[in-house]
């Protein structure tokens, strides 16, 4: 059995080289750069390499923007498909071209193309003065398309799901509409593919093997497609991916497939004819093209659309034998992400030979259901030299496990030999945030202090976290407005990010207990955690100044206590609580201040209340006048002051015994 699966093997095999002609100004470049190398062929294009694939894009005036993918090493398993192209386009890129659909009215995107309208005999829109670059992240080409959307191609390598090595390119296009009037917008995206020496190999998809033209919309498209010339020993596995959310990646509304000058000739409308060959008009070989259409949507004005697509090599696993296998799935699977699995079979009779009763069968890892619940397929006669492909859509149930799981895909046969292929898959397990929770506090009036509860999730992963929901659990006596609720849930965190939630809750502060809040965080897949926080002191009060009358103080002397604080959001306490020690002390009188002549005090057995008058007090500082004292105890004593909203305050009032002369 032979696998052919792609790997890294690191970048030691990369070179620096460095030439130039100083005659014609053209020099090759390669500057390493993290896991690929940025490469320029020519002073005619930009260009972006790894050990895998090249990226190249043409930066002329003429066509510039148009790209084409080849590949470096491709697979290193496979010797066969070193330095051979995915898109056409050697050396300088130019059949594959994508057109701006906008108003009704196509316009090619990029530099103009003399050579596909000379070819057609027609005159083509193209954008305006297309401006790009090169990055360590990929290629970009920004051009404005009929005065008021803006466009950007970005082109840059992706970790291919069914590989999980950078063998694949991330295909991008940003529609902006700087107008201040919506405009309908779409976008076709045609590339001219070549798999190394053969132009026409057949797409695969599905059930579907496409040797000649065909539309098929979206309800019938799969996650992805791949195309190959020979199952036993294929030359090239290329592979483009149409759906892959968790990367935003969307399905196109349709996708064409028909040979190059057909669709070359017709920038958005072209009318599909069943059958067709993919042999051009006039001549005698194939000459396969591919378009992905996204239909106009209105984009708002300042608004705007974003499309992707991936193409790259395409994992694939083999085995030889007279009924040859192939067998595909991604490299890994997130149980988290809910979204189902695919999985293709491929079996052809090499053995010159009709294959009778024939039966394919797939065994699959615990706890994976295939939707229609069919595991065996029975395919009867299978002719000589007939390939058939069979996909498989699952669906993970509550038993799935996690770690590395085999997929296997097996044919027997009444007349030719039993035949078995496995493939690896990493499962993993439900994907869990890092929740974190902190408390702040801020008073808000004389009677109550508003409490934040922030919790802040972070998904550490490279794929989202869906559906995460959080709860206030306990938050003892503290109130949640109105306009606050208590469960919050969270559609999905995107990959390396965070979110943040805030809760805000009332207390009073006549409840003087440090206040405690729980959160529950509920993670698909995982049980319930509870988060609890308490803030570390009493709740920010303002604080009470307390004087005494003068230093020092003996036994029988009479004094005072000046008594003082802020005002609290402009309004005065209802009243102040002074304790002491009876024995120590003896409260004589109070002298009010004048903005409350009219306080009073209540005394019982040692402490005094002074009952201050309703209404804002008209100063920024709250003076509460004179507490008139005799002392009558030798000895230290502690004056306490508290009141509703503001902290506790203390003075120590050492009483010395008068000594006689």
């Amino acid at each position: 059995m032979t696998v052919l699966t792609p790997y890294f093997r690191g970048i030691a095999s990369q070179r620096r080289s460095f030439f130039s002609k100083s005659a014609s100004f053209v020099f090759a470049l390669t500057l390493t750069t993290g896991l690929w190398t940025q490469t320029v062929v020519d002073a005619k294009t930009l260009a972006l390499e790894n050990e895998f694939l090249k990226i190249i894009v043409n930066d002329q005036v003429l066509d510039k923007g148009r790209f084409s993918i080849e590949t470096t090493q491709g697979n290193p398993e496979n010797p066969m498909d070193d330095k051979q192209p995915l898109i056409f386009g050697r050396p300088i890129p130019w059949t594959s071209y994508t057109t701006i659909f906008v108003d009704g009215t196509p316009v090619i995107f990029g530099g103009e193309n003399k050579k596909i309208q000379k070819r057609s005999g027609q005159t083509y829109r193209f954008s305006q003065a297309p401006q790009q670059q090169r990055s360590d992240n990929g290629i970009q080409t920004t051009a404005t398309v009929e005065t008021h959307i803006q466009v950007e191609q970005s082109l840059r390598f992706f970790r291919n799901p069914s590989t999980k090595v950078l063998d694949t390119v991330l295909i991008t296009y940003t529609m902006t509409n700087t107008d201040s009037a919506p405009h309908q917008v779409g976008l076709r995206l045609m590339m001219d593919t070549k798999l190394g020496n053969n132009d026409g190999a057949p797409l695969r998809m599905g059930y579907l093997t496409a040797a000649s033209e065909k539309e098929i919309a979206e309800k019938d498209l799969f996650p992805f497609w791949q195309a190959f010339d020979d199952l036993p020993s294929p030359n090239i596995v290329a592979q483009g991916t149409l759906e892959l959310r968790e990367a935003d990646i969307f399905p196109p509304d349709r996708v064409i497939l028909a040979n190059w000058g057909s669709l070359v000739d017709s920038p958005w409308d072209y009318s599909t004819q069943e059958g067709q060959s993919f042999i051009r008009a006039g001549e005698t070989e194939k000459d396969t093209a591919l378009a992905l259409y996204w239909d106009p949507i209105k984009i708002p004005a300042q608004g705007k659309r974003t499309v992707r697509t991936l193409y790259g090599l395409g994992g694939l696993s083999l085995s030889s034998g007279a009924l040859s296998l192939g067998l595909t799935a991604p490299a890994e699977y997130a149980v988290a992400s809910g979204r189902e699995l695919l999985i293709v079979g491929y079996i052809s009779n090499v053995s010159g030979f009709d294959s009778q009763d024939t039966q394919v069968t797939f065994t699959l890892p615990p706890g994976f259901r295939p939707i229609g619940g069919k595991r065996t397929f029975e395919l009867g006669t299978l002719k000589r030299d007939e390939t058939r492909q069979i996909p498989l859509r699952l669906l993970p149930e509550d038993t799935v496990e996690p770690g590395t799981q085999s997929i296997a895909f097996t044919v027997t046969s009444a007349t030719l030999e039993t035949n078995h292929i496995q493939r690896k898959i990493e499962i993993m397990a439900p994907l869990k945030v890092r929740a974190t929770l902190a408390l702040s506090d801020a008073p808000v009036s004389a009677t109550q202090t508003e409490i934040q509860a922030t919790l802040t999730l972070k998904n550490p992963h490279d794929i989202p976290v869906q559906n995460i929901v959080a709860t206030l659990k306990n938050i003892g006596k503290l109130t949640l407005p109105d306009y606050e609720l208590a469960t919050k849930n969270i559609p999905v965190i995107a990959p390396k990010s965070s979110v943040t939630l805030n809760w805000r809750l009332r207390e009073s502060t006549k409840d003087v207990r440090i206040p405690t809040v729980s959160v529950q965080v509920i993670t698909p897949g995982h049980p319930p955690e509870t988060l609890q926080k308490s803030l570390r002191t009493s709740l920010s009060k303002p604080q009470w100044r307390i004087q005494t009358s003068h230093g020092q103080i003996q036994t029988s002397d009479a004094f005072y206590l000046w008594l003082a604080g802020d005002t609290l959001n402009g309004k005065n306490p209802e009243y102040v609580d002074i304790s002491f020690d009876p024995a120590i002390l003896q409260v004589l009188h109070y002298s009010p201040p004048e903005w409350a002549a009219s306080a009073s005090i209540t005394q019982t057995v040692g402490q005094v209340r002074i009952l201050l008058p309703e209404g804002p007090s008209p100063l920024a500082s709250l003076p509460l006048g004179l507490l008139h004292f005799r002392a009558i105890g030798a000895q230290t004593s502690t004056v306490h002051i508290q009141s509703p909203a503001y902290s506790d305050t203390q003075i120590l009032i050492p009483i010395h015994h008068e000594v006689p002369q």
